[in-house]
């Protein structure tokens, strides 16, 4: 028979066993943990690092879409400038519009007075607008959205900041503002076919511009390309310094990973 002393031992050991057994799995299980934190953490780095590559890949494609647009809106206020009508003006539209700079369409001051290939370039650009071929990057950002490991990414600033890069990339330049566009461009290609000329060559008639002046739809439709051109040319920049600074923000929470 075993004496209760003995058996008080031997239920302390037995105690000190299983505890010893109980530490060891909360210490696997903790280590398990650590390592898959450690995985998720590798894994949104990752796919952060794509994002900014991503971005600034937008980022070069909106700065040439800026210029493009640009020399639309000071091309389109040329011609209507000659055709002796009012310009567009961009301030009830709340447009933001740079000072012109050369660019690789005109390496020039924008001309006052008639210059036969300056209204070329202006008749050609007017329906080169910004489109399919200006949309973000979407790869990175949807892969990261889908995975998992997005929920880990507790840095509420810069998930809002994200989704507001890619909200106002599509109202900006998303499938409705594209509608709006087309269907303009539209407008302006038939109204010109009408009168026997096209965008890429208007001296098939010989004067051109008089022919603005003697056809009200023609001027304002211009004037709409025009506004829309400036607001493209501001909506270019908007992306672009938004792109800027969610690129600041996700290399900083990189950096600390």
């Amino acid at each position: 028979m075993i004496e209760s002393g003995s058996a008080q031992k031997y239920a302390l050991y037995a105690i000190g066993e299983i505890a010893l057994v109980v530490i060891g799995i909360l210490i696997a299980l903790q280590i398990n943990n650590w390592n898959e934190d450690k995985k998720k953490v590798k894994t949104i780095k990752v796919y952060l690092e794509n994002l900014v590559d991503d971005i600034r890949t937008d980022m070069a494609k909106f700065s040439k879409s800026e210029k493009q647009s640009m020399f639309r809106y000071y091309s389109g206020q040329y011609l209507l400038q000659l055709a002796n009508e009012l310009p567009y003006d961009p301030i009830p539209d709340g447009h933001i519009v740079e000072e012109w700079t050369h660019n690789s369409i005109w390496q020039d001051n924008i001309p006052v007075d008639y210059n036969r290939e300056f209204v070329a370039k202006a008749f050609l650009w007017t329906h080169r607008t910004v489109g399919q071929d200006d949309k973000v990057s979407s790869l990175a950002i949807v892969e990261l959205k889908n995975t998992p490991e997005y929920s880990f990414l507790d840095n509420n600033k810069l998930k809002d900041a994200i989704s507001d890069y890619y909200a106002d990339w599509n109202f900006r330049f998303g499938p409705y503002a594209q509608t709006y566009i087309n269907e303009l461009v539209s407008d302006w290609q038939n109204a010109l076919r009408e009168e026997g000329i096209i965008n890429s060559n208007p001296f098939t008639n010989a004067n051109p511009i008089r022919l603005l002046q003697a056809n009200p739809y023609l001027v304002g439709t211009l004037r709409g390309l025009t506004a829309e051109a400036s607001w493209q040319a501001m909506s270019c920049k908007i992306i672009i310094d938004k792109g800027s600074q969610l690129s600041d923000l996700i290399e900083s929470e990189i950096n600390k990973m």
